[in-house]
């Protein structure tokens, strides 16, 4: 008799109090991990994926002003492109100041790539990153619509280190420099 109503006390506490707890901490534990936590990294990519975007745009403002030293001829074609080459080369933004920008041309030559100076004035049309996307092909498509810019996604060395590769968000902008 007794040892039946230590089975049913159990049996009690288990059907009452252990398997709710549990299923109310595996309910939380699944929104964390499927709601809360995606969400989270949504918002965090966004808000680079912002940044980016108005980090790239100041340059190519930056680019606008050397076209207009090009224009009201206070400064030769040749030497504004070489002194806005010079400024975009040496500007480092990011925790740890090493998150850079490059600059291609519409006809696939990579111009100025402050990390990767063994791709400077080669064509890059077929280029690929380790997953087979042709960066140049990418590069386009991001800014083949009205705005004139656009997010490209790839894989890429991180920053200075060419042995470690990480996927890449990057914002991709037309800017005209003496380009007509």
């Amino acid at each position: 008799m007794a040892s039946s109503r230590k089975s049913s006390l159990w049996r009690a506490i288990l059907t009452h109090t252990i398997i709710p707890a549990g299923l109310t901490i595996a309910i939380l534990i699944g929104a964390v991990v499927f709601l809360i936590v995606p969400t989270f990294e949504q918002s965090l990519m966004d808000a680079k994926r912002e940044t980016v975007m108005e980090l790239t745009n100041s340059v190519c403002a930056g680019l606008n002003e050397y076209q207009r030293h090009v224009e009201d001829g206070s400064l030769p074609l040749e030497q504004a492109q070489r002194e806005a080459m010079g400024h975009i080369r040496a500007l480092r933004y990011g925790p740890d100041r090493k998150s850079y920008f490059w600059v291609n041309d519409v006809n696939a030559v990579m111009l100025m790539h402050p990390y990767r100076s063994d791709l400077e004035n080669e064509d890059i049309t077929d280029l690929t990153d380790p997953m087979g996307r042709r960066l140049f092909d990418e590069f386009s498509r991001a800014v083949d619509n009205e705005s004139g810019g656009g997010f490209a996604e790839y894989l890429w060395q991180w920053q200075d280190d060419p042995g470690r590769v990480v996927p890449k968000v990057s914002y991709i902008r037309f800017s005209s420099l003496g380009a007509g």
